[in-house]
C-alpha cells in the first residue's frame, strides 16, 4: 500500500529538496524523519493545505463585536483572544484590532510552550496558526470576519 504521506530520511530529503518541495506544492505532504531521538519528524506542507486543515481542526472561530460609543468612538472586541480596542472610527478600530491580533499571534508562537500549557490559551493554537498564515491584510480581515 502506498504511503499517504511520503516519508524521507534527512539526507535523502536534503539531496532531493526540489522534488520534495514540488511534491508538497502538489498538496502531497512530505515527512522528513527525525535524525535523532531528541528530535521530532518534520512535515512539509503548503500553507493553503495547512490553512484548510486548521480551519476545520478547531471548533472555535473568531467572533467580533462593535460598539458605537456615546463620544463617537468605536470599540471592537475579538474573541476568543479577549482583545478589545477603541478608536475614532470603525476603520481605525479594525486596523488596530488586526495589529493586536498579529502581535498576540507572534507572542503566542514565540512563547508557545508557555501558551500551550495554559488552559485558557491552549485552544488558540489553530487560530494563531491561521493568523500567521495570512500574508495580506485582506486575508486577515476575512479570517477575522471583518471584511
Amino acid at each position: 500500500m502506498k504511503e499517504a504521506i511520503k516519508s524521507h530520511g534527512f539526507t535523502e530529503a536534503r539531496k532531493n529538496l526540489t522534488a520534495l518541495i514540488d511534491a508538497a506544492q502538489s498538496h502531497q505532504p512530505q515527512r522528513i524523519r527525525k535524525r535523532k531521538a531528541s528530535e521530532e519528524d518534520v512535515l512539509v506542507v503548503t500553507s493553503s493545505l495547512l490553512r484548510a486543515a486548521m480551519s476545520v481542526a478547531g471548533e472555535r472561530r473568531f467572533e467580533s463585536a462593535v460598539l458605537n460609543e456615546q463620544n463617537g468612538s468605536v470599540t471592537m472586541t475579538l474573541e476568543p483572544f479577549g482583545l478589545a480596542v477603541n478608536a475614532r472610527s470603525k476603520s481605525e478600530a479594525v486596523s488596530q484590532l488586526m495589529q493586536d491580533v498579529r502581535l498576540y499571534s507572534d507572542e503566542y508562537f514565540a512563547r508557545r510552550s508557555l501558551y500551550l500549557q495554559s488552559p485558557n490559551r491552549r485552544s488558540h493554537l489553530p487560530l494563531v496558526l491561521q493568523v500567521l498564515l495570512c500574508s495580506t491584510d485582506d486575508e486577515l480581515k476575512e479570517l477575522l470576519g471583518l471584511a
